[in-house]
């Protein structure tokens, strides 16, 4: 027997598996989640639940007031705010001077970290914070070309890697100077 795929408003969905009202914490972890709605998200970021909170300032909707005004007063939250590819450019900028690792890694992953943001992170003692940079599709070879005599063999191949990728005049004339050092 094959079975049928039927269409099924998501209002039915959300009745038919857990009755969801407003009240409960589920529905409004849902809405914190995945809400485009600002005055939503505004409203949920001063949930009574620090988990609904947390999910707001995760959610890459959320207007940049909201998540400066999270992060000011919420520090336990870099890691959500860090990782956010909604996060003000000036807020990744003090998340990439975090003491804390794991904060430099997410604002190195984060595909909306500038390269300014990105410039911050190239002397960071973990080497998997500078690899993080590498492999940042904002990355430019500038930065690329700093870290291609990093002392991590790993960090080097991704500045290797990253200088092939990027689309620059300037990539023929890094490598073959790579070669004459190597000789």
């Amino acid at each position: 027997m094959v079975a049928k795929k039927f269409k099924v408003h998501p209002r039915y969905i959300k009745s038919a598996v857990v009755p969801l009202s407003e009240e409960t914490i589920e529905y409004r972890m849902l809405l914190a989640r995945t809400s485009k709605n600002p005055r939503i998200l505004r409203r949920l970021s001063h949930d009574e639940d620090i988990y609904v909170r947390q999910a707001v300032a995760s959610n890459r909707n959320t207007p940049e007031d909201i998540l400066v005004e999270l992060f000011s007063s919420y520090p336990a939250f870099a890691h959500d705010i860090a990782s956010n590819t909604g996060a003000p450019e000036d807020v990744l900028k003090q998340l990439a001077e975090s003491t804390d690792p794991y904060t430099c890694y997410y604002v190195a992953t984060n595909t909306s970290a500038t390269p300014e943001v990105l410039e911050l992170l190239i002397d960071a003692t973990d080497p998997y914070i500078r690899d993080g940079v590498l492999t940042n599709p904002n990355v430019t070879i500038d930065i690329a070309e700093q870290l291609i005599d990093d002392p991590e063999p790993f960090v080097r191949a991704d500045a290797l890697n990253a200088i092939g990728r990027l689309d620059s005049n300037r990539k023929q004339e890094i490598v073959q100077e790579r070669l004459n050092k190597a000789e």
